[in-house]
């Protein structure tokens, strides 16, 4: 094991410089440039980019330069983890959404809808901008030499953030306390975890991984490279006819279609799913439509309007029903995780070391240990023993 802390403060630095860029970079490319969805998917593009740019240039080089500045392992992971949190903060994972939701009542208020009427007076002065003109220069666009009215967004802006940060702890907490419950009783799998740890495998020999030795690896890097990149210069010449990757089949004229996307992210996360859970997703999504093909010949078939769980992209009753299936989901959670609740409740009466609470069932290991641990499955979805990636996973092309 390394003598360097996972958690060094050149890691806490440069993820934090990571993060900034991620900050900066994706709301351009998503709201002026709009373009790719950089923080969007279930493995950020962005994070993985920047992983990736680290792990085959900065590290050989400094490897080559025989440098002491070259990243240990948990610190890659400390790095990584950092970016992760930052990418779904900004744009579409959190703050795109965040705040127009706090404005959207007054930007949006009609003589029609009466919210003037109806909400603005019951939006507390703390918890959203007051000022008319404000909001629609956030919408709209500032007059050209206005600065920014911090003013006005002060006050809101911290208010909040005083609520997301506890709600964010919180959320710290609960994974703390069903840590053991999940990976050690459970045993459940991490595929989100296998490309990154991958990534950043310590070589053998060289200054390159054998991951990064694998002609297949490049050959599955090209194929969406290319792919994206002719759909792209689609946008700037009619020479490169756009690939159709999406689209919708039909089932009754005006009132239902089958969606379909050939999407290569999730291509891969699939494939290093369990096959019962990449069944399971496919199966009731079959069964998600038929449910709405149901509705629709009946006369249930009303749209939603914009709820929390489909955005409004399905019908009321199933959307409702996503809600009661998230609220069992959670009950269900929570009562198979009664017995090590239980147990993490006892320790705590007794007064027992905060660490030994929270990691108890690890048997001794540490945390660099512990967040690169993997539970690989094999295609039946059963549990094929817990090994790290760079241990025993064969590369070769």
């Amino acid at each position: 094991m390394s003598d360097r802390s996972s958690v060094s403060l050149r890691a806490i630095v440069t993820g934090l410089t990571f993060v900034f860029a991620i900050s900066l970079i994706s709301p351009y490319a998503v709201l002026m440039v709009k373009g790719s969805q950089l923080t969007s998917n279930a493995i950020p593009i962005i994070a993985v980019t920047i992983l990736f740019v680290l792990t085959v240039v900065a590290l050989p080089i400094l490897r080559l330069l025989q440098s002491r500045w070259i990243f240990q392992r948990e610190e890659l992971i400390t790095i990584y983890v950092m970016m992760l949190v930052g990418s779904v903060v900004v744009t579409t994972g959190f703050v795109g959404t965040f705040l127009s939701v706090i404005t959207g009542a007054m930007y949006y208020a009609t003589p029609e809808n009466e919210w003037a009427e109806l909400f603005v007076p019951n939006v507390h002065a703390w918890l959203a901008p007051s000022n008319v003109e404000a909001i629609r220069y956030f919408y709209e666009g500032l007059p050209k030499g206005m600065p920014i009215p911090w003013s006005e967004w002060t006050i809101p802006l911290l208010t909040w953030l005083v609520f997301i940060f506890a709600f964010y702890y919180m959320q710290l907490c609960l994974g703390v306390l069903l840590r053991g419950q999940w990976v050690e009783n459970e045993r459940l799998v991490y595929p989100l975890t296998r490309l990154p740890l991958a990534m950043i495998e310590k070589p053998e020999k060289g200054y390159f991984s054998q991951f990064y030795k694998s002609k297949l690896l490049w050959f599955g890097i090209l194929i969406p490279f290319v792919l994206h990149s002719w759909n792209s210069l689609n946008f700037y010449h009619d020479a490169f006819q756009r690939i159709n990757l999406n689209g919708q089949i039909e089932l009754i004229p005006g009132a239902l279609s089958l969606p379909y996307r050939f999407n290569l992210p999730i291509t891969g996360l699939a494939y290093l799913m369990p096959l019962n859970v990449a069944f399971s997703i496919w199966f009731f999504f079959i069964c998600g439509m038929l449910e709405s093909l149901l509705f629709t010949r009946i006369g249930l078939a009303i749209k939603g309007g914009g709820d929390i769980w489909t955005s409004g992209g399905a019908h009321t009753a199933i959307s409702h029903q996503m809600a009661g299936a998230f609220f069992a989901l959670s009950l269900f959670v929570l009562w198979t995780a009664k017995p090590h609740l239980k147990k993490l409740w006892e320790a705590a009466k007794k007064g027992d070391d905060d660490r030994n609470i929270c990691f108890e069932d690890s048997g001794g290991r540490g945390e660099e240990g512990e967040i690169g641990r993997i539970t690989t499955p094999d295609r039946k979805g059963t549990d094929g023993g817990t090994r790290s990636i760079g241990a025993s996973t064969n590369y070769s092309s």
